[in-house]
């Protein structure tokens, strides 16, 4: 485990390590799950009016599941935990390590699910994409990356509702699965995004629409590189046009 420094560079405002202990002791040991490794940070929050400290102290947790199969390229799976915790900061106590121990809880579990979700059928990859809602957002980046590796044209509705998430990695990640994949369906969506003015989506969205490829791609493409503003994504527009032409052309 490794304890990060707040913003002050404080690092005892939470008894980290018996938090780490009391976490893990709710799980069922599993001799298959690959290494651990936890970063704990707990700081005092600041006052958002005066920017002093308010004493309400923030436990901040980061969890990596790093598998590293033989002959294989390792593969890491996150997990992240916010919460505050009322009894630290004010000296160490059982009710200290209890909710310490619970964020660190809640970050281990989102980082086992996601890796437990690597290895799920079909269709339960599409049953996560059915109810992105109901997982967390790790579990939700994962089953949205297999869909891509697996190429499962089944998930190819449920990732077109995916580009319009909140949250913008979901989006990418959505963007490049649909790319893997290469089913026309979401070229009109698609097309969209290489419109949006939020950052790195319209290169992402670029991309897989060369990726699917077709006529229907090139139509997409040139008719983002004449309606866009913007033009470094016209020119992208049209340099994957080229590449995509060239390779229609051979």
């Amino acid at each position: 485990m490794k304890e990060i420094p707040g913003p002050d560079g404080a690092t005892g405002y939470c008894p980290a390590e018996a938090g780490l202990l009391l976490a893990l002791t709710g799980f069922d040991p599993d001799p298959n799950l690959p290494a651990v490794s936890v970063a704990v940070g707990c700081a005092k929050e600041n006052d958002k009016e005066s920017d002093r400290e308010s004493g309400q102290v923030i436990v901040h947790v980061a969890v990596e599941l790093t598998d590293m199969p033989e002959n294989e390229p390792e593969t890491s799976y996150e997990g992240f935990g916010l919460g505050p915790c009322g009894s630290c900061g004010r000296g160490w106590s059982l009710f200290s390590i209890i909710e310490t121990g619970r964020v660190i809880h809640n970050a281990v579990s989102i980082a086992r699910e996601a890796y437990k979700v690597a290895s799920a059928p079909d269709d339960t990859i599409i049953a996560i994409l059915s109810t992105p809602e109901s997982v967390s957002r790790e579990t939700l980046l994962t089953a949205v990356g297999l869909s891509g590796d697996r190429k499962l044209s089944g998930a190819v509705p449920l990732l077109i509702g995916l580009l319009d998430a909140s949250n913008r990695n979901v989006v990418l990640r959505a963007v490049g699965a649909l790319g893997r994949i290469g089913d026309p369906r979401p070229l009109k969506a698609l097309g969209r995004l290489g419109l949006s003015p939020a950052p790195e989506v319209p290169f992402a969205a670029l991309q897989a629409i060369e990726d699917i490829g077709g006529r229907e791609a090139v139509r997409t493409l040139e008719l983002v590189a004449d309606q866009t503003t913007d033009p470094v994504i016209a020119r992208d527009a049209l340099d994957h046009l080229e590449r995509l032409k060239g390779e229609n052309s051979g």
